[in-house]
């Protein structure tokens, strides 16, 4: 090949990886800024927070989310946006994620009604946030199974819903998600928001029968 011709490539390929590489710098710069965004922030993305029910109906379209990250800073959005006067009922098999834990802690503390039925085995792993809230004065009620007889081991305590209470709305929370860095990171995961009246009641009573089996 021509020596100029030669040249002439190798400068297009320099343009080009000098092109991907900007591109990627901005991207990250980009996806940075946006999670560092206050996690409330995300709600209003969500067509379950904006789009008003119609006149005649009382709850709008559940919203269904499955990427890791973005379900992480809904959740951080809504247990932020519950007041005072308001509650959270969580059910939840573990928990490792520090920003979920510290999110709760901070809730409590400004006078948020924080009760939680949790997996009694799996409560205290090492590597679990549950004893920090216990140590914080957050109810947590330990599952301690069913049992068919004495040699029959008691079932886990599986469910990972929460239901947020305010004066203004009631959302219920339900998938896949636990409350670890990898649901947030690396696992496929789903969760389900739901407005509707009569089932978060049936969410309702199915904590309070986890907690009248909990210890």
């Amino acid at each position: 090949m021509p020596q100029p011709r030669l040249r002439a490539l190798l400068e297009s390929l320099t343009f080009v990886l000098m092109f991907c590489c900007a591109l990627g710098a901005a991207t990250s710069i980009i996806q940075h800024l946006e999670a560092s965004r206050a996690p409330q922030a995300f709600l209003k993305k969500l067509h379950f927070f904006t789009t008003p029910p119609p006149a005649n109906q009382s709850s709008c379209t559940p919203q269904a989310l499955f990427h890791g990250p973005t379900i992480k800073k809904t959740l951080l959005g809504l247990i932020d946006s519950v007041g005072t006067t308001g509650a959270i009922s969580l059910t939840t098999f573990v928990m490792t994620d520090d920003a979920i834990c510290d999110a709760l802690i901070k809730a409590y503390q400004r006078g948020v009604q924080v009760t939680l039925v949790a997996d009694h085995e799996y409560a205290h792993k090492p590597w679990s946030k549950i004893p920090h809230l216990m140590k914080r004065g957050i109810p947590v009620h330990l599952y301690k199974g069913l049992q068919v007889d004495a040699q029959d081991r008691p079932g886990i305590m599986h469910n990972k819903f929460i239901i947020f209470e305010s004066p203004a709305r009631t959302i219920a929370v339900t998938g896949s998600y636990n409350l670890t860095h990898s649901a947030a990171n690396k696992n496929q995961e789903n969760m389900v928001l739901i407005d509707h009246p009569e089932t978060i009641q049936e969410f309702k009573r199915q904590f309070s029968a986890l907690k009248d089996r909990s210890v």
